[in-house]
């Protein structure tokens, strides 16, 4: 009985040091599992948003097109104008500037609202994407330009004033569990939608760099050069959170995929 006794007590520390392993390297391997899911989630809304763009520039570019006939009148740019504002409602405005800024043609009855901007841009499909802005309906809005060329020498500009409200509706149905959703951060980290009805108000408000909101600061401090990556952080109600984050090429947005972490692991 006493040399069972020694036995079995030989022999319980190792099974419970690897029972312990067992459990570890199974949070540890469901955790990770867990992370590749949601940034594969993440990398397939960054993939949405970016065919998204593309196709509303390569709208453009077809327009630009059309405007490059040096035989055109006034009128009938402007016609040319109201008709594809007419057939594609994402356009708020379509307007044709020449190499001084003053307006050629527009969709508009009025003077335009667009105009020839030294801002900065990202582009796309060969037509530059302009910082977010919220339009009078309070809607996420961009402007997307393209510079054509008439002749050998003249340079004009087209602009499209473009809503991103169908962007908007397409993050608000991307959902991880009860509680996760998605955001969208524009090049210079304002948030341009987010899945989460409570943070809406969020939507293109100027970054504050004294006071970044917590996914803005994540990141802002991660490398630049990794295009897709999962990270734990706080959140301003101090509640931990699985960020995963991908990159959305040549405009340089990014898409979170945010999960607080009792829920996701």
């Amino acid at each position: 009985s006493r040399v069972w006794r020694l036995t079995a007590t030989a022999r319980v520390p190792p099974l419970v040091i690897y029972g312990g392993l067992s459990i570890t390297s199974l949070r540890s391997g469901t955790r990770e599992s867990v992370n590749q899911g949601n940034v594969a989630l993440a990398d397939q809304v960054a993939t949405r948003v970016k065919l998204y763009i593309d196709n509303t520039a390569r709208i453009v570019r077809s327009t630009a097109q059309e405007l490059a006939e040096t035989s055109l009148a006034q009128w009938q740019q402007s016609r040319i104008l109201k008709n594809h504002v007419l057939e594609f409602p994402e356009f708020h405005e379509i307007s044709l500037f020449d190499a001084g800024g003053r307006v050629v043609a527009t969709s508009r009855v009025g003077p335009p609202e667009t105009k020839v901007s030294t801002v900065s841009s990202h582009t796309t499909q060969g037509v530059e994407v302009a910082p977010i802005f919220l339009d009078n309906d309070g809607l996420p809005t961009t402007d997307l330009s393209i510079r054509l060329k008439t002749g050998t020498t003249t340079k004009r500009w087209l602009i499209a004033r473009t809503s991103l409200q169908d962007l908007w509706r397409f993050v608000d149905l991307v959902r991880v569990g009860k509680e996760g959703y998605a955001l969208v951060l524009s090049s210079d980290l304002q948030v341009i939608a987010h899945g989460n009805p409570a943070q809406k108000r969020l939507v293109a408000l100027p970054v504050d760099p004294q006071h970044p909101l917590p996914e803005v600061e994540l990141v802002s401090k991660h490398d630049p050069g990794e295009s897709k990556f999962a990270q734990i952080y706080a959140d301003r109600d101090n509640r931990q959170k699985l960020a995963a984050v991908a990159r959305v090429p040549d405009i340089n947005w990014t898409v979170i995929v945010e999960q607080p972490t009792d829920e996701a692991y």
